[in-house]
């Protein structure tokens, strides 16, 4: 109802039915799983600034929901607006300290930015957090890659690394 599928050979991107979630939220105004969704589309339609409004509008309702932080801070990741997404990310924290896709989040805008120096701490702190994940390990390791410093990773992270690609 909401997102529209298309034929099996057609290689697009699901068409996302804007209007059928905009008619659900003139039936619950209050519904804010369905406001959070239609963000979300605005987000997957590249409408960012509407995008944007509407989770702006959660968090006034509920200024600590974190999903909500998160989201939005996605979005402005993706309108290459890097310094409102670290501040979007960086308020999750106060909140949930320990929130895993806030912290991996933040380590990708830290690479995006070219700032690996403050990515790989980020990123190691996510895999404090749960050091079983094998994309934090990858991220961390490429973001030195990409500086081709490889061999500045300390030992215990070589090792790791190499005990998650053997297996």
């Amino acid at each position: 109802m909401f997102i529209e599928t298309q034929s099996e050979n057609d290689t697009k991107k699901p068409k996302i039915n804007l209007n059928a979630i905009n008619n659900a939220l003139k039936m619950s105004k209050k519904n804010m799983p369905i406001w959070f969704n239609l963000g979300l589309a605005y987000k997957y339609a590249k409408m960012y600034d509407k995008s944007i409004e509407i989770f702006k509008y959660l968090l006034q309702i509920d200024p600590k929901n974190v999903n909500t932080l998160n989201a939005l801070g996605e979005v402005y990741f993706e309108n290459y607006d890097y310094d409102k997404a670290i501040e979007v990310f960086k308020k999750i924290f106060e909140i949930d300290p320990n929130n895993k896709s806030g912290w991996a989040n933040l380590g990708d805008v830290y690479v995006k930015k070219g700032e690996f120096y403050k990515a790989s701490k980020v990123y190691e702190h996510a895999m404090i957090i749960k050091s079983e994940l094998f994309n934090e390990w990858n991220n961390y390791g490429s973001s030195y890659k990409r500086k081709d410093n490889i061999d500045e990773l300390p030992n215990h992270v070589n090792q790791e690394l190499n005990i998650k690609l053997q297996n």
